[in-house]
């Protein structure tokens, strides 16, 4: 008799489980995270399959009555449907309940970069195939979407995050088992976004910069300097120590401040950066005055006021 192979995660596979396999009704498990700032619930979302963690949200934000609402709205789903099998949730759901907790919990994304995220998957990605099944989900849905966008005037480099952004959306489907195959492989930026012409860009002339300098005081104006001179980003400049300048004309970039939090840099690199001269005395000058002046001290305090 011949044996007819099933691939592991296929909604061939699949079918055959729930055949053999009754669902019963589930309620799923709420749990915290290890450090109790987080809500997880647990489920199975098909026969056959392992149990999924997805994230509900922090403890601080809703309380556990609120992620036992969330948990249903996600089993209830399942709950209705016993035949039901990975793919046939909606777009809008798979990114919102599974891609997007994702790259929080695994560390892909930092505060800043998740918020700018999940604005692009809100504002240009959702709307357009947000109400499509996972599985129903081709090629083509994403190419309309980059027509659609380039067709608005966006800048290429705007488009193309989004291009990145729905990669990695399908990357994540096929690896949870949403979807067989990659069918953003191949996914390009269309031609007619618009492309920026990099000779017209406007600099910033010696007389503004003057005037910027006038309104500064001198905790700013030495951020200004290293941001405009030395290509430090501004979180960088702002999350320097004291023992960061570690000989003369150079500092060490090795994390970076955003919104109270600190961070690893963005590249999560460290590297040595050369500072002019003026710039580095004026660094040293700075540090002497202040009340910390041990290398674990911020350069740049947050102010008394704010």
């Amino acid at each position: 008799m011949q044996v007819q192979e099933f691939v592991v995660g296929t909604p061939e596979r699949q079918a055959l489980m729930t055949t053999r396999r009754a669902r019963r009704y589930q309620r799923g498990s709420i749990c915290k995270s290890r450090n109790g700032e987080v809500w997880y619930g647990k489920y199975y979302p098909a026969p056959g399959t392992p149990q999924k963690r997805v994230q509900l949200g922090r403890t601080s934000e809703i309380d556990e009555k609120r992620a036992w609402v969330d948990l249903d709205d996600i089993v209830a789903v399942l709950n209705r449907n016993p035949a039901h099998v990975l793919g046939v949730e909606p777009v809008r759901r798979f990114v919102e309940h599974v891609y997007i907790p994702q790259k929080y919990e695994n560390g892909d994304w930092r505060k800043g970069t998740g918020q700018e995220a999940e604005y692009l998957f809100r504002r240009s990605v959702l709307p357009e195939i947000g109400e499509l099944r996972c599985r129903d989900l081709q090629a083509e849905h994403l190419r309309a979407v980059l027509r659609k966008l380039a067709g608005t005037g966006l800048s290429h480099e705007s488009v193309s995050k989004v291009r990145f952004a729905m990669g990695d959306m399908v990357k994540r489907m096929v690896a949870e088992g949403y979807l067989i195959s990659n069918i953003a492989e191949g996914l390009k930026t269309p031609k007619a976004a618009r492309r920026s012409d990099r000779s017209r860009l406007r600099r910033v002339t010696l007389a503004e910069y003057l005037r910027a300098w006038k309104v500064l005081d001198e905790r700013e104006r030495l951020a200004f300097d290293l941001v405009t001179f030395c290509g430090l980003r501004e979180s960088e400049a702002y999350g320097l120590k004291n023992g960061d300048l570690f000989q003369p004309g150079a500092i060490r970039i090795e994390r970076s401040w955003y919104k109270g939090e600190i961070n690893p840099t963005k590249t999560n690199e460290i590297r040595e950066v050369g500072v002019a001269p003026e710039i580095f005395e004026r660094l040293k000058a700075w540090i002497a005055a202040l009340p910390d002046r041990s290398n674990e001290g911020w350069v740049f305090p947050m102010r008394a006021n704010r």
